[in-house]
């Protein structure tokens, strides 16, 4: 499935309003796509999840921790209201 611009910016939105209505979730990229996202969200690739997560890590909007398995954990940054 391609995604444009348009579902990109979608995703981000999604993800930001999520963190504002749960700030204390910390979630993996699965748990981020199982958990978080709407049903309309579900089939996305998880490349194009990491890529939006990546772009608000640099946004500072999410916190990026990596465990010592490897896994890397998802959470709030410096969101705005």
């Amino acid at each position: 499935m391609e995604y444009d611009q348009s579902d990109i910016a979608e995703l981000h939105d999604v993800i930001v309003d999520y963190l504002q209505n749960n700030p204390n979730a910390a979630d993996s990229v699965e748990g981020i796509m199982n958990c978080w996202l709407p049903q309309a969200y579900k089939n996305i690739d998880r490349a194009r999840t990491e890529q939006v997560l990546e772009q608000l890590v640099a946004e500072g909007l999410v916190r990026k921790i990596s465990l010592v398995d490897g896994t890397s954990l998802y959470s709030q940054g410096e969101l705005k209201s």
